[in-house]
């Protein structure tokens, strides 16, 4: 459908203070069920993994022994994907290229067996890695995790989920399954197998994109008096009252985007999208399973000159309004997961617009901070 000077005609005057209620993105139908290609992979991530701080430090451990990263850029970084099993280093056949856009598989020895093997192809984008969503991670943090996975036999099976582009253009998201079989004799014999087990195409076109404003403010909850969204020391999300040892740690810098989610065959559906930094660092808040909000430190400046986005970014909200003047936030990765205030805790919940709409426990207000 044409849409002919669609950026031009949106009016954003009444816009200035806050965010307006905005009419939720509608699924594509398949199979009579209004489902996302996101839904049903990446939601299975239900838990995120602890191992970031180790491997954090055997990555600074590896970085003073290895001289194998090139830095192409400012924003680009490669290095050499070498299995570690045991005490011995097996050849991967295999770059980690990092920039912007994700964390790519370059190959790089077409004899090599694991890449086959691994189901994996030149320029795949690593999304997700045993459990969780690693796609704003890092370029070092990715390539240890990724460096770890075959080091020993798997009673489970492990799981990758990438993008893929196909020839002709289109972009799907698969999940992989790696099964690692391992014996040790003179030198460690690794048996990888893995298989495709899900496949999805997605669309995702938000056009028209406009940087409205970044405040700061506190994000208070609608249901219950007094009750903030506040990070700790160890920067876990939590929902307590104000309190004067939490100084600015229930302060958070808001983005605020307006753009028209574009949608084949149907008129473009206004949208509201908010970005959530912590006041005092990098920490943004992000969906890093379908049920979990958690926060990562993006060293990097958020960029408010995007004008369209096409590849959902954990860390970006949509944001709606109630007929009572409170926001709700849905995962613009997870469609369908708000967020939620559950006891001290603040989490992401499975349910409908209208639930969500309706739930005090999904009600929040924006409160700004002179």
């Amino acid at each position: 459908m044409s849409v002919p000077n669609i950026c031009d005609e949106t009016d954003n005057g009444e816009e200035d203070d806050e965010f307006k209620e905005t009419t939720v993105l509608r699924r594509r139908r398949r199979s009579n069920k209004e489902i996302s290609a996101r839904d049903s992979i990446i939601y299975k991530y239900d838990t995120l993994c602890h191992c970031e701080e180790e491997c954090r430090c055997q990555v600074q451990q590896n970085l003073r022994e290895s001289t194998a990263m090139e830095v192409i850029d400012t924003t680009t970084r490669r290095s050499v994907i070498d299995f570690m099993v045991k005490e011995d280093v097996v050849k991967g056949g295999m770059n980690l290229r990092s920039n912007d856009y994700g964390h790519y598989i370059e190959i790089t020895d077409t004899r090599n067996k694991y890449p086959s093997n691994m189901a994996l192809r030149h320029t795949d984008n690593i999304l997700g890695i045993n459990n969780q969503a690693v796609d704003q991670y890092h370029h070092f943090i990715v390539l240890e995790m990724f460096r770890n996975m075959i080091k020993s036999s798997t009673e489970e099976p492990l799981s990758l989920i990438i993008e893929r582009q196909e020839e002709n253009g289109n972009k799907e998201i698969l999940e992989i399954e790696v099964n690692v079989e391992v014996e040790f004799q003179y030198e460690p014999i690794v048996k990888v197998d893995a298989h495709v087990c899900h496949s999805s195409s997605y669309d995702l076109n938000i056009r028209c994109v406009q940087y409205l404003e970044c405040i700061d403010c506190r994000i208070h909850n609608g249901g219950k008096t007094n009750y903030y969204v506040t990070t700790d020391k160890i920067d876990n999300i939590h929902m307590r009252p104000l309190r004067h040892s939490d100084k600015k740690k229930n302060i958070f810098k808001c983005y605020k985007f307006h753009g028209l989610c574009m949608q084949h065959g149907r008129q473009p559906v206004p949208m509201f999208i908010g970005v959530f930094q912590s006041y005092e660092d990098n920490q943004f808040i992000m969906a890093s399973s379908k049920t979990t909000l958690s926060l990562i430190n993006i060293p990097t400046k958020l960029n408010t000159n995007m004008r369209q986005i096409t590849r959902a970014d954990p860390r970006f909200f949509v944001v709606s309004r109630t007929g009572s003047g409170h926001s709700y936030f849905e995962s613009l990765q997870h469609r369908g997961s708000y967020w939620k205030f559950n006891e001290n805790t603040l989490q992401l919940a499975r349910r409908s617009n209208m639930e969500a709409m309706s739930s005090y426990d999904s009600h929040f207000r924006f409160v700004p901070v002179d």
